[in-house]
């Protein structure tokens, strides 16, 4: 949200192109290569362990998912 806010108020790409890249952490781009979101049931996993996710679906994590899916759609065209 900050890179999208930052994006916003410069116009410089570099900050929309690390938003972007940053969001990809919720969809599998992270150190275990696995996604958060889960699209077939909306919901967002909590975290990450060394070796796995967490299976905990907990609203601040679906609600972090969402802000930063609502800021990046401001800047994505």
């Amino acid at each position: 949200m900050a890179l999208a806010t930052a994006y916003d108020i410069t116009q410089d790409e570099r900050y929309r192109k690390l938003a972007s890249v940053c969001f990809t952490w919720f969809l599998g781009n992270n150190s275990l290569g696995m996604p958060l979101y889960d699209h077939k049931n909306g919901g967002c996993y909590d975290g990450l362990h060394p070796d796995r996710i967490n299976l905990n679906q907990g609203a601040e994590s679906l609600i972090s998912y969402l802000l930063a899916r609502l800021a990046l759609s401001k800047i994505l065209v």
